[in-house]
């Protein structure tokens, strides 16, 4: 929160288009260096020809989007098979990272499992925070502590699987 409040500080002192969502990525991006914060944000600003928008981080990044994590996890956790592989197949099209799939869902993973501890923990400072109620209700504790280590152990098995695509449908089965 602070290194996208200084950015944002830093950004309107210089007259620079920025959303808060794409600051917040960076931010998160930065793993709390504010100079590689700054770095980032500079590259944005070139990617995004002088402003600093969501949807171009997100790109320039390679992150997932949120609402996909989120989509998932809501489509695994009642063992909805035909949901999940269908996302699964769409984000395939579109050449997505799986690696960073994995990493995705066990941030979600991690804010729910923050969220069931104590109502508001997991969705502080979070764009995607009604998801992560939602999920928090769909389940127990123990069940997301089963999810995230599925995910934590699988991730490296990613670079063994045969494809991407199979690697990553495998370790949703599990």
């Amino acid at each position: 929160d602070q290194i996208s409040a200084h950015l944002r500080f830093v950004l309107e002192e210089e007259k620079i288009s920025s959303e808060d969502a794409a600051l917040d990525m960076i931010g998160h991006a930065a793993q709390g260096s504010m100079r590689d914060a700054l770095s980032i944000t500079e590259q944005a600003i070139a990617f995004g020809q002088g402003e600093v928008k969501a949807e171009q981080v997100k790109s320039m990044l390679g992150m997932v989007d949120a609402d996909v994590v989120a989509a998932l996890v809501k489509a695994i956790i009642p063992s909805n098979s035909d949901k999940a592989f269908s996302i699964l197949r769409e984000q395939a099209s579109k050449s997505l990272d799986f690696g960073v799939l994995a990493d995705g869902l066990m941030q979600f993973m991690h804010r729910v499992a923050l969220e069931q501890l104590q109502s508001g923990l997991g969705t502080e400072s979070q764009i995607q925070g009604q998801d992560i109620v939602e999920v928090a209700k769909m389940t127990d504790p123990s069940f997301i502590q089963i999810i995230y280590q599925t995910l934590l152990l699988g991730k490296k098995d990613l670079q063994l699987a045969p494809d991407p695509l199979t690697g990553i449908e495998m370790l949703l089965l599990r």
